[in-house]
């Protein structure tokens, strides 16, 4: 797997991870405990790394299988969802 594919995903499960803290952010302000500073500080650092990350490789993809190995009897039920695109 291509290093850009990786870092692609790794910034999209960031930014998805921030979104995770909004519930927190939330109930902090609603109970008015004073620590919701603290969880807005986690999901802006947790969204720009995983823009920082995802931006430069937003259009990196590559096939899990190239289109030869889709030939051979082995692949028939392991990569279902990427022989789709050679068919």
């Amino acid at each position: 797997m291509s290093l850009r594919v990786i870092l692609r995903i790794l910034g999209l499960l960031l930014m998805l991870f921030s979104l995770t803290m909004l519930p927190p952010t939330l109930i902090s302000l609603w109970f008015r405990d004073g620590v919701w500073s603290a969880f807005i500080s986690g999901i802006a650092i947790s969204v720009s790394t995983g823009l920082l990350l995802y931006l430069p490789n937003r259009r990196s993809q590559k096939s899990c299988v190239s289109a030869t190995a889709l030939s051979s009897p082995q692949c028939s039920g392991r990569c279902w969802h990427c022989s789709a695109r050679f068919r």
